[in-house]
């Protein structure tokens, strides 16, 4: 299969070499939204380790799953923070390690060009963190959650409040709330964590 990336507009494709023997998709969905600028305009997509990769990928769920059934929601990293059997070759190193393999394995296959810096954010653990040294470096994973609808419910919050039947204290607030109100995404219940506080919610055994 050949690799793509885009040109300057985002509906171009140029082919270039091909990428390790590693899957590429033969179609590419227009995930650019405006002429690209600066850089190549390539565009790796991970949704199940980052929320903005995630959204971008639902955009575009139809095309993506008649690729590949698992795209989604496969994901390349562990729990221990080692690569997957995703990986293939790069399977149980951990994912700083990866890193320099990858470009390597680039560099073999007459594909690494160099290196650019770029100033980016990046989440820290606060519970792993001590005087010295700033803590781990948090890796998104899709989880199953409990989640709750909020739609309707959202709705009857913000009517309730503009009627005067719940005041909320100071009122400088209430345009907080209603931009809370305003993110219809599910409310997640649950979280994975030991610290977390526990839902009443069972499995039956039947």
């Amino acid at each position: 299969m050949k690799a793509y990336r885009w040109t300057k507009e985002p509906s171009c494709l140029a082919t270039s070499k091909f990428l390790c023997g590693f899957k590429i998709f033969d179609e590419l969905c227009a995930l650019a939204r405006s002429p690209i600028t600066n850089g190549s305009g390539a565009l790796k997509i991970t949704p199940s380790h980052d929320a903005l990769d995630w959204e971008i990928a639902s955009r575009h769920q139809e095309e993506i799953l008649s690729h590949d059934q698992t795209a989604l929601t496969r994901s390349c990293i562990d729990i221990h923070g080692k690569l997957n059997q995703t990986a293939k070759e790069f399977a149980g190193l951990d994912r700083f390690d990866a890193r320099a393999k990858v470009i390597e394995k680039l560099d073999t296959c007459g594909l690494f060009q160099g290196t650019l810096k770029h100033d980016g954010q990046i989440n820290l653990c606060s519970r792993t963190a001590d005087f010295y040294l700033p803590g781990d470096v948090v890796e998104p994973r899709l989880t199953d959650q409990w989640f709750m609808s909020t739609e309707g419910l959202y709705e009857e919050v913000a009517h309730a409040v503009r009627k005067g039947r719940i005041r909320i204290l100071p009122a400088i607030h209430e345009q907080k709330l209603f931009d809370w109100l305003s993110n219809k995404d599910p409310w997640c219940l649950s979280r994975q964590l030991l610290w977390g506080h526990r839902i009443p919610a069972y499995r039956s055994e039947r």
